[in-house]
């Protein structure tokens, strides 16, 4: 039988997944632009520009990046919503695999 979480470990570990995706999908973000901008053909008109030099960017690229982690949280959500992800305020340690871990070397599983 699973131990219900407490409702401040429930938003902790909804909040570490959102700040996660977001920094997940600006990456992805900013590194879609970069590729796009580095396999242009010689004979684009853009070719050898600066990847974020055109003001049309950043509105397009926070567009996607918003679509993305809306996404990316939906899923990591659905997916992890089951999941001790060990975020909780009376460990020492907010990693998921510390008190597993622990649990493995005292023998209780």
């Amino acid at each position: 039988m699973m131990k219900e979480p407490e409702p401040s470990e429930s938003v902790n570990s909804v909040l570490a997944l959102a700040l996660a995706s977001l920094c997940g999908s600006g990456i992805a973000g900013v590194w879609a632009v970069c590729m796009v901008t580095w396999t242009l053909p010689e004979t684009d008109g853009a070719h050898g520009q600066a990847p974020f030099a055109s003001p049309a960017v950043y509105p397009v690229l926070g567009v996607f990046v918003f679509g993305a982690w809306i996404l990316t949280l939906a899923a990591s959500s659905l997916c992890l919503r089951r999941a001790d992800l060990g975020v909780s305020s009376r460990s020492s340690s907010p990693l998921p695999w510390s008190r597993s871990r622990r649990r493995l070397r005292s023998g209780v599983v």
